[in-house]
């Protein structure tokens, strides 16, 4: 999964955890993806394969402030798995 956030409202180097359906997922690592993409700068998370489910998934940002996300991308790369 792919997060970017507001650069005026962002996590601006504040801990905080991410999760899909209530796993959480790996650490940030700074990606640059391929257009169309956000301006700002792009952090993609490992997503444990177990957590994916058919149809809706719901993702979390726990952190102690209020965050701006101006994108999210989640796909499923079958070399990856």
């Amino acid at each position: 999964m792919v997060l970017s956030f507001d650069l005026a409202n962002g996590p601006d180097g504040d801990v905080f955890v991410v999760c899909v359906n209530g796993e959480v997922c790996g650490a940030a690592e700074s990606v640059t993806l391929a257009k169309p993409c956000p301006e700002e700068p792009a952090w993609r998370y490992g997503i444990p394969l177990a957590a994916l489910q058919e149809g809706y998934n719901v993702i979390e940002l726990q952190t102690k402030k209020t965050l701006t996300v101006n994108w999210v991308e989640l796909a499923i790369i079958p070399s990856l798995v």
